[in-house]
């Protein structure tokens, strides 16, 4: 059995550096995502959206630098998650969605009111 590769960077930035986003755009062609056939296909980024309150997640720009990263490579990229079994604020998809926009994982700025009137109407504490 082959052993795996482990690609890794220095997350350390100077003042004229690198910044993190590009690290994390560097570290991921350096592993060989320009090998995988996305050219007009649909790509999933699986990440976690974190819990309201929680900072425990990564954030939405080292999502969006991987989204570029795909978009270069002629993918479509959409992020996704999923749902908890324990009750939390993401256990259903209307609250997942309301949360993740929280953290910061939406560019329609038009979503929050959607999805407050619709957490409303559910009788949730949104």
């Amino acid at each position: 059995m082959e052993k795996a590769k482990v690609y890794y960077t220095d997350f350390r930035t100077i003042a004229f550096g690198d910044g993190l986003p590009t690290k994390l755009k560097k570290l991921i062609q350096k592993a060989g995502i320009g090998q995988i056939d996305m050219n007009g296909k649909f790509v999933a980024i699986k990440m976690h959206f974190g819990e309201q309150g929680n900072i425990s997640f990564l954030r939405p720009n080292y999502a969006r630098a991987v989204v570029d990263v795909v978009k270069e490579l002629g993918g479509k990229p959409f992020l996704t998650d999923c749902n908890t079994m324990y009750p939390g604020s993401r256990k259903n998809a209307i609250e997942h969605l309301y949360c993740a926009w929280e953290n910061g994982f939406t560019p329609l700025p038009d979503w929050k009111d959607a999805l407050s009137r619709y957490l409303k109407e559910l009788g949730t504490n949104q």
